[in-house]
């Protein structure tokens, strides 16, 4: 049996910070260790889309629910 899945992979873009947020707790949360996540949300927009981006974040996405980073 074949089971096919379409996954669509893009760039992230600020109005992705709160999903790239909630991604980030939830593998802190998995990796028992939700107490580790300090930075804020405001902090991921200065890293990822600042005057000196530190990182590039791709999304994962199954039809309109994120899945990956």
């Amino acid at each position: 049996m074949k089971i096919q899945t379409d996954f669509a992979i893009r760039s992230a873009r600020v109005e992705d910070v709160p999903i790239i947020f909630q991604l980030i707790r939830d593998l802190a949360t998995y990796e028992r260790a939700p107490n580790e996540v300090t930075a804020t949300e405001e902090q991921l927009v200065d890293v990822l889309f600042g005057k000196r981006p530190a990182a590039e974040v791709l999304l994962a996405f199954e039809k309109d629910k994120p899945v990956g980073f």
